[in-house]
């Protein structure tokens, strides 16, 4: 009896870990996010995924509307507040036109961090963990930035990973009910 509860109590653990697989974030990218605020019709979104090993991190960036893009950059700050670059997304300009789709993908290391994040990949998911890094567009009309947003967690657990702590959780009733 005690080799089945052993049984179920490794399946949930295992289950619950695969939901913490990788991590995922997104920001909403806007001209009145920008510090001070830009007037402009151009938007995108940013999304990233955190390995399981948390040591590299895949990123997407998507606008709309965006003319002229020089750069584009993850930065450390809080919401309503500038900071300094720590990872370039973007690092060369787009020749002319307008984007309107994919601006950039790509992934970040360790070695990729610069500014005050230089080596320091645990402080960097510390900073996406707790909302103080923002994505930052800039254009040759706005240098210091056209649009911005602000990189937070999404809680989102895998259909997979749902199934998986489900069926451990009626392994384990009915390992209870004998």
């Amino acid at each position: 009896m005690l080799l089945r509860y052993l049984f179920a109590a490794l399946l949930l653990v295992f289950s619950v870990a695969s939901v913490y697989a990788s991590a995922i974030y997104t920001a909403t990218l806007a001209g009145e996010n920008e510090v001070p605020p830009v007037q402009t019709q151009a938007s995108g979104v940013a999304s990233f995924e955190l390995d399981a090993t948390q040591t590299r991190l895949d990123y997407r960036v998507d606008v709309s509307g965006l003319s002229d893009v020089i750069a584009a950059h993850l930065h450390l700050a809080p919401t309503g507040q500038n900071g300094g670059v720590v990872a370039n997304v973007l690092a060369s300009a787009v020749p002319g036109g307008v984007v309107n789709g994919p601006l950039a993908t790509g992934t970040l290391e360790e070695a990729d961090l610069v500014g005050t994040l230089t080596g320091a990949f645990s402080l960097f998911i510390d900073a996406l963990n707790t909302g103080s890094l923002y994505v930052n567009v800039h254009t040759e009309a706005h240098p210091s930035g056209e649009i911005r947003g602000q990189v937070g967690p999404v809680s989102i657990a895998e259909p997979s990973s749902i199934a998986l702590i489900l069926l451990s959780v009626v392994v384990f009733l009915m390992l209870r009910r004998h």
